[in-house]
């Protein structure tokens, strides 16, 4: 990975930060986009001292909220003129139905409408790096999401599992449409499901009672290490022999076939208009 650009979003725990620690021993120049810069920033010292490798650097990114990404992207292309890799990483659980600055609800805002915007905003400087790739962390629960495109704000009925499998959903209906869309120009997009990991998004209450902490211990102790789970994400990012391949689904480490309702070409093409909607978002012609 020397000489290749990296930016991955939700580097401060799990997941992400081995994912970051992967991609440093590897050699990557490495941007870390966090929103807690306290952490992102102890992090790439740690990971600089660890690796010996001086290129790693943070920024500032929440998700949650369009104002920030569009800041974040504006910022980025100021300051990079190429992108080999980007890997939208970075999700929220949320138990209670919470709303965003924007209106949004914050699980479908965080893991899907602000991946979407910032994708939409580093399409100029990827599709002019070569090789590029698009890696969209997903998750299995795809297979439990349900989309009504007239509530993805799920103002009707909201239920912390339902919500999370849905913005997974929608996850891999973009990251198929964002495939075709991308076909001539070279940049690839694909997803992933790390695994069940035991990782920081299971800590479902601020303080725990006694019975959520064992509820939280029972769920988590089948589940498999955050290093584990960032081999896929990395095998993704990295592996030669994934150059061009585009529009796959890869469960530890193996392409896997989507199910049906995340190859509903219709839904897809209209869960794209919506989200361009509803987060302005403005795509490049050359990729429509």
């Amino acid at each position: 990975m020397h000489e290749r650009v990296v930016l991955l979003t939700g580097a401060t725990s799990g997941i992400g930060r081995e994912t970051a620690r992967g991609l440093a021993r590897a050699g990557a120049t490495l941007v870390l986009a966090c929103r807690n810069l306290t952490k992102a920033q102890a992090l790439c010292a740690e990971l600089q001292q660890a690796s010996r490798n001086p290129r790693i650097s943070v920024m500032a990114l929440d998700l949650a909220s369009l104002r920030a990404v569009r800041q974040f992207v504006d910022a980025f292309l100021a300051s990079h003129s190429q992108l080999h890799v980007l890997i939208n990483n970075a999700g929220t659980f949320c138990l209670q139905r919470q709303e965003t600055e924007d209106g949004l609800e914050r699980t479908m805002a965080t893991n899907y409408f602000g991946p979407f915007l910032l994708t939409a905003g580093l399409i100029p400087v990827l599709v002019q790096s070569p090789g590029a790739r698009i890696v969209n962390v997903s998750s299995a629960a795809y297979r439990y999401g349900r989309l009504d495109l007239n509530d993805l704000q799920l103002t009707r009925r909201y239920s912390g599992f339902p919500a999370y499998a849905s913005s997974k959903l929608a996850i891999q209906l973009w990251t198929q449409e964002l495939a075709e869309r991308l076909q001539a120009s070279g940049v690839t997009a694909n997803s992933l499901h790390p695994g069940h990991v035991a990782t920081n998004i299971w800590q479902l209450w601020p303080q725990p009672r006694w019975y959520q902490a064992l509820l939280i211990r029972l769920l988590t102790a089948p589940m498999i290490s955050p290093a584990a789970g960032a081999e896929t994400t990395l095998y993704v990012a990295t592996a030669p022999e994934l150059a061009g391949v585009t529009g796959a689904y890869f469960v530890k480490r193996r392409p896997r076939a989507i199910a049906k309702p995340a190859r509903d070409q219709a839904l897809q093409r209209a869960l794209w208009r919506v989200s361009e909607r509803l987060t302005g978002a403005r795509w490049p012609v050359q990729v429509a």
